[in-house]
């Protein structure tokens, strides 16, 4: 039975409704670099996740087999790290999407009065702030993955 990859399954079922009904609200105020920094972080997360789908469908397998231990296991084990690796990528990415959406914060010119400036600062705020809630999330996505799979190995 792949009780560990049905944990991956359900995982990404709620991580990706969550997705959807935020890039719904977010996607319509948001545009540009930082928007283009959230879709790269989105876009690693997705890769890594599958790869943590493939690493449970083994780890299940191994379960299943009855061997606790041995290379394979090791080598689950190793393999995860890359999981977790990428909980820190996507964090690095998030805070590069809001640095970004800073630095067009203070390279807008051209406002007409005080409340246009006032404008282009939140609305430049807001958008290095999707980037950064967009790596805050698919990294706890992905640390979510890691600790089940690599939780599930160490019993």
């Amino acid at each position: 039975m792949r009780c560990l990859f049905l944990r991956w399954a359900l995982i990404n079922a709620v991580a990706i409704v969550l997705f959807v009904a935020l890039g719904v609200g977010f996607l319509r105020r948001v545009g540009g670099a930082p928007l283009a920094v959230a879709a790269l972080t989105v876009a690693v997360a997705a890769a890594v996740s599958a790869y943590a789908g493939l690493l449970c469908w083994r780890a299940d397998k191994l379960l299943d087999s009855g061997l606790v231990r041995g290379d394979r296991h090791q080598n689950i084990v190793h393999d995860a790290e890359h999981v977790y690796f990428a909980v820190a990528l996507c964090q690095l990415l998030g805070l590069v999407g809001a640095a970004v959406g800073f630095y067009l914060i203070s390279t807008a010119g051209g406002a007409e009065g005080a409340s246009d400036a006032v404008h282009n600062i939140i609305a430049g705020l807001g958008a290095g702030l999707v980037a950064t809630i967009t790596g805050v999330l698919c990294s706890v996505v992905l640390a979510i993955e890691h600790h089940t799979l690599v939780h599930a190995l160490e019993r």
